[in-house]
């Protein structure tokens, strides 16, 4: 019987990707209008643009190696370096968006008193915080099964 589990991933990580790009248009035609209608605050749209781009890049990214660890575990590659570099990377990824959200949260900051947006920068901090801490955990799991399985693999029969 075939496994389409992998199969609804793949197209649940498609999906996410491209929400994001078409997400990453609408915020740039949305800082326009922004500009527009507050221009008290226009010197704020290019840089919290690139670091709203910056966030989705990195997700984008993170979602990309979840694609190639996917890819590791419908080739039954389970316990392997390759699976645990991924996992890794995908941490990684979401990190470097969590300095990005940081970086969003002090700008907006400093140039805005008591911005409603630093509430909803916090939670996703969090969130992706809590993420990258499963896939590192779940990283570690593999590495550590990939040990046992090479010491498995090196016992004289």
């Amino acid at each position: 019987m075939k496994n389409y589990r992998p199969l609804i991933i793949k197209i649940g990580l498609i999906i996410c990707i491209l929400a994001i790009l078409l997400l990453s248009y609408v915020l740039h035609e949305f800082s326009f209008q922004l500009a527009e209608e507050y221009p008290e605050l226009s010197y704020m749209r290019l840089p919290m643009f690139i670091l709203c781009m910056g966030v989705s890049l990195s997700t984008i990214i993170a979602i990309i190696f979840a694609f190639f660890a996917l890819l590791n575990y419908e080739k039954n590659q389970i316990f392997t370096i390759k699976l645990y570099k991924n996992l890794k990377n995908i941490s990684k990824s979401l990190y470097i968006a969590i300095i990005f959200e940081i970086l969003i949260h002090i700008y907006s900051h400093i140039n805005v008193p008591y911005p409603i947006t630093n509430f909803f920068v916090k939670i996703v901090i969090l969130f992706y915080f809590i993420l990258s801490q499963i896939f590192l955990l779940i990283a570690d799991i593999i590495y550590k099964g990939e040990k046992i399985k090479k010491d498995w693999d090196l016992t004289i029969w």
